[in-house]
């Protein structure tokens, strides 16, 4: 899986394809959070259009500390290949993919303007 660095706001970007509810792959650009320790986060209006399933709502904290409640999803992501269910934030900020969905995955980022993103799976040992 490749991306590339953004100039502004600084941050490693990929596509991750990500199944609405007809099985179709829609392509989503995601920032990388290495902060973020969940899956992946999307705004309300794109879980909507995708038509994924709905969860309870989950507690996360904040950067700040702060704890609130979010509503959740379930999303078949498509990651190193294959269909991942994954559970996802519905937050109306930036999408963004974390360390969760990272897990077992070499991660190499050329820090620079249009630097390259390497997503691979990590090799068993």
């Amino acid at each position: 899986m490749q991306g590339y660095v953004n100039a502004e706001p600084k941050e490693p970007r990929i596509i991750v394809p990500v199944l609405d509810s007809d099985g179709t792959p829609v392509p989503l650009e995601m920032a990388i959070d290495t902060g973020f320790t969940g899956f992946m986060t999307l705004r309300p209006r794109v879980t909507l259009a995708l038509g994924l399933e709905r969860g309870e709502d989950r507690r996360m904290m904040l950067a700040d500390g702060q704890v609130i409640a979010t509503p959740t999803c379930w999303a078949m992501a498509i990651w190193h290949g294959n269909p991942t269910r994954i559970p996802v934030l519905e937050i109306d900020a930036r999408p963004v993919i974390g360390m969760s969905l990272l897990w077992n995955s070499d991660v190499a980022i050329a820090a620079r303007e249009n630097g390259r993103v390497m997503i691979t799976e990590a090799a068993a040992t």
